[in-house]
């Protein structure tokens, strides 16, 4: 089969969004009813401070579907009745409802730094680092971006397509979605930190759904990242998802374990990123320097030594270069890193996804998992004062309100009043803003 058919379109049917005050504010109120009813969700999981080992959760509500050392997945038994679910819009019919629950021994910065999609391109590396899938769309709006004191924040407006297997495909159309992004850490009373990522509908009418065969799908998931005292991070996910169709549940349970389980490698991603910052930063007249010095095959390892094999071929699968700092090093001193980079495809105004091999010597990866997430993250705050753009290139002009007095405040914290028994109670201000 041509690839060429298999490339999923990297814009959007629809036009940049030029959204109205009210219609931004919906959306503000949305994703904080979301977090609220989440972190709802996560308090009851609670005992005490401590949270339940993921897989004895509350065996009568949930049913264990997937486990391992790090995560397990529960399935709700009682379908259709459900008077606390509270979905928005109140248009859902029977959601299948998923909980994702474990540990990630990893910072919480560095969670959220991998976690982190201040644009659509970041969206598509990251579904094809954690999840190995391919998506499709544009990012239609930025409401708000990353700043130097919330570098992780972000509330967008997302078009994706994605791509089905072969085999559900021949019984499943295809499902386009149209989501509201929401992303960022809150701090609660107690001044523990909780990192939140945020996606459901979004409720714009001027988007409608697309002519047959391709369907709107619901997805909504509202995860929580919280910063342990052991320097883990707790997770804790929940995802609606109405199949609207023939796909069977253990099909859903799968792919979404599959999908959900990538979320857990977000410390790998931010690892990726530190290392293509610290690439894009380094000054080009000093590489361009080493490259001279070094160029050519060298008998031996900059870093032990070891003298490389005594022919040419040997020497060329023996050294490998660092990509920071270009020396020679041996495979006993390098580390080998699969990043995914996008390029356009040579015919088709498409981004794909490719894999780049490269090679750190230690000492660099060293001096890169130094980096501060935060100091990496705070380097997408420009990023916002650029106009939105499809994957293919095209520009216009999206946010006029962007840096508008009239912006409705986006501030989680400040909206939801914590009381001072950690995630106790969680009540709704009347007037957030």
């Amino acid at each position: 089969m041509d690839d060429d058919n298999l490339l999923l379109p990297d814009q959007s049917p629809f036009p940049p969004l030029q959204l109205t005050h009210e219609e931004q504010q919906h959306c503000h109120d949305l994703s904080l009813q979301l977090l609220e009813r989440t972190l709802h969700s996560y308090d009851e999981r609670l005992a005490g401070v401590t949270p339940q080992h993921h897989a004895n959760l509350d065996s009568a509500r949930w049913k264990l579907e997937k486990t391992q050392e790090d995560a397990s997945m529960y399935s709700e038994r009682i379908r259709r009745v459900r008077t606390d679910l509270h979905l928005p819009e109140d248009n859902w019919e029977d959601p299948t409802v998923l909980l994702m629950v474990g540990t990630i021994p990893a910072p919480l910065d560095e969670v959220m730094l991998g976690m982190a999609i201040p644009s659509f391109e970041a969206f598509k590396v990251r579904v094809a680092t954690l999840g190995n899938q391919e998506i499709g769309g544009a990012m239609l709006a930025r409401l708000v971006g990353p700043t130097d004191e919330k570098p992780f924040q972000n509330l967008s407006i997302q078009y994706m397509t994605s791509q089905l297997p072969w085999l559900v495909s021949k019984m499943v159309k295809p499902r386009d979605f149209l989501l509201l992004s929401a992303s960022g850490v809150i701090t609660t009373a107690e001044g523990e930190r909780i990192g939140y990522d945020l996606l459901q509908p979004a409720p714009l009418p001027q988007c409608a759904p697309l002519p047959k065969p391709m369907i709107r799908g619901k997805f909504m998931l509202g995860a929580l990242y919280r910063q342990t005292e052991d320097g883990s991070v707790d997770v804790y996910m929940q995802q609606y998802l109405e199949a609207m169709g023939n796909v069977f549940d253990s099909f859903v349970v799968t792919s979404t374990w599959q999908g959900l389980l990538g979320f857990f490698r977000s410390p790998m991603l931010a690892e990726h990123k530190k290392l293509r910052w610290c690439i894009a930063n380094m000054k080009c007249a000093r590489r361009r320097g080493q490259a001279r010095e070094l160029s050519g095959y060298s008998l031996s390892c900059s870093l032990c030594s070891v003298a490389f094999g005594r022919t040419a071929r040997s020497r060329s699968s023996d050294q490998r270069s660092c990509i920071l700092c270009l020396a020679p090093v041996c495979s006993s001193c390098r580390q080998e890193q699969v990043l995914r980079e996008l390029e356009r495809h040579p015919k088709k105004k498409k981004l794909l996804v490719r894999k780049q091999h490269v090679y750190v010597c230690r000492p660099c990866a060293e001096f890169v998992q130094r980096h501060k997430a935060t100091d990496v993250a705070r380097s997408h705050v420009l990023d916002q004062l650029t106009p939105a753009s499809d994957s293919s290139g095209n520009v216009q002009q999206t946010w006029g309100l962007l840096h508008n007095d009239s912006m409705p405040t986006w501030s989680p914290t400040s909206s939801l009043s914590m009381s001072s028994e950690p995630f106790e109670t969680f009540n709704w201000s009347a007037d957030p803003y």
